[in-house]
Formats: structure tokens, C-alpha cells, sequence
């Protein structure tokens, strides 16, 4: 079956029999920049428990730990690292195409 998305939001990434969200990635590289579930809420407007479930569910997918939780915040695993690298590049990959073909 062809997935064809009606907006950029919509596109999917497949891995395996996974699907994988933007809004996934952009959570995983926001709470990895703050370090903080309550202030990546904060900063997208979504509550902390929203963001918490979808990486949980992300994180059952992929059969990985994204996030080490401590008393002093949230930090990436060493696969964590690995995935924020290749998230950090799709979101860039996604602001490139929106900005191109919203300019037409």
C-alpha cells in the first residue's frame, strides 16, 4: 500500500512495521535540548504527559531507551545520541521543504 501524505505533518517514516511521527522527533530533540520534560511542555505548547507517552510509545517501537531519567533531568542514552543525530537531521531535512515549496 503507497502512503500519500495530504501535508508535510503527515508523512510517515517506516521502520520495520513502525511508523514513526515528526511530532515524535521534534519531542525526542526538545526534551534533549532542555533537559527537561516539564520545560520541552513548556516550549510546544503540549502537556508533559502527552510528550512523555509518545516517546515511551517511540521508544517501544524501536525497541530502544532514548532517555536516562535522574534527579537532575533527562539525559540521552548513547543510542539516544544516535537517534537525536538522525532526528535533529530529518526535522532540518522537513524546515527545508517547507520553507522551499511554501516560498512557490
Amino acid at each position: 500500500m503507497i502512503f500519500l501524505p495530504r501535508n508535510l505533518t503527515e508523512v510517515l517514516f517506516w521502520i520495520g512495521e513502525n511508523e514513526m511521527r515528526i511530532e515524535q522527533l521534534r519531542y525526542v530533540v526538545t526534551v534533549a535540548d532542555c533537559h527537561s520534560l516539564t520545560l520541552a511542555s513548556e516550549q510546544l505548547h503540549i502537556s508533559r504527559q502527552n510528550i512523555s507517552k509518545a516517546i515511551k510509545q517511540l521508544e517501544e517501537e524501536l525497541n530502544i531507551k532514548i532517555f536516562r531519567r535522574s534527579n537532575q533531568g533527562v539525559f540521552l542514552t548513547s543510542k539516544g545520541q544516535k537517534f537525536y543525530c538522525h532526528a535533529s537531521e530529518v526535522l532540518d531535512n522537513v524546515a527545508a521543504i517547507e520553507k522551499e515549496f511554501s516560498e512557490t
